[in-house]
């Protein structure tokens, strides 16, 4: 069970540790966000080129891909020429 004397020192610390070292708690790094692909599922099929330079003009850098088949083709596109959008 913490105590009230428990989580006022554990706060505490953490405070002094963030105001002290500031880097800790926040990376001021470029974060990059993708997407995921299933989320366009329907869209896909019907042009995936055009899809494809939607997103990365949406400045998406990462996508997170699904439902490929036994050859290794992401929607007719192999992994080369997926990674070229």
């Amino acid at each position: 069970m913490i105590t009230r004397r428990t989580f006022i020192i554990n706060t505490s610390l953490t405070a002094a540790t963030v105001l002290a070292l500031p880097s800790l708690a926040f990376s001021m790094d470029k974060k990059e966000i993708g997407l995921q692909l299933y989320t366009l599922r329907e869209e896909l099929p019907k042009n995936v080129k055009a899809v494809l330079e939607k997103v990365a003009a949406s400045g998406y850098t990462n996508v997170e891909t699904y439902g490929f088949s036994i050859k290794d083709q992401f929607w007719g596109l192999s992994p080369v020429e997926l990674k070229t959008f």
